[in-house]
């Protein structure tokens, strides 16, 4: 058994759940210990194979060119499911053994597409796709399912005040303090009591 040349398949019920190639194995005494990773990881050891520009085209169709381009010297096996177009256009410029075809799939996500992997197969969906795909149960968790809830991070109430000059002060219930949380992500997050100064307020969790 070797890393990249082998992969790890986990099925149920006859049925492939997961595979992805091995990518660290250690061997000791009565013990093998296997690390692998899901199918796009082989993108991240490959690159562009030839030069391309797409102008105005849907992400969905730059990322599936980028998938098929970077499998295609040497295909450990995959398929592409498309659910739809992301719905936003752009353009790309790939050239020819210039950074990882990886690192270009996840910059199309950050910009209006979704990927996900499916055993062998690589998802593509419009990063808005709100349709179920399926449900997990707690059958689906052989070993159980445990639900916990953190005390120590729950909020009840949100307090905001102004600067000195302004004598604002601001109260809400915990969905409000989420929507205010949204609303102040260039600035840092309070925490337990703390003040913390986000664009010239400051805020703590009571």
């Amino acid at each position: 058994m070797r890393t990249w040349r082998h992969k790890l398949v986990l099925a149920r019920d006859g049925v492939t759940v997961w595979e992805g190639p091995i990518i660290q194995a250690e061997w000791s005494f009565g013990k093998v210990e296997l690390w692998a990773s899901d199918i796009p990881v082989w993108l991240d050891r490959r690159v562009p194979h030839q030069s391309i520009v797409f102008d105005g085209s849907d992400l969905t169709d730059i990322a599936n060119w980028l998938i098929a381009d970077g499998f295609a010297p040497d295909d450990p096996g995959h398929t592409v499911d498309i659910l739809g177009p992301s719905g936003v256009e752009g353009g790309r410029q790939y050239t020819e053994d210039i950074g990882q075809s990886g690192d270009h799939l996840r910059d199309l996500a950050d910009t209006g597409l979704d990927y996900t992997a499916i055993g062998s197969t690589i998802v593509l969906l419009p990063e808005d796709w709100d349709a179920s795909v399926g449900a997990l149960t707690d059958v689906d968790f052989p070993e159980g399912l445990v639900v916990a809830e953190d005390g120590s991070a729950l909020v009840t109430r949100y307090i905001v005040h102004g600067d000195e000059d302004s004598e604002v002060r601001r109260t809400g219930d915990r969905q409000r303090g989420r929507r205010l949380q949204a609303h102040q992500r260039r600035g840092p997050q309070c925490e337990g009591g703390r003040q913390a100064r986000t664009e010239g307020h400051a805020g703590r969790h009571q």
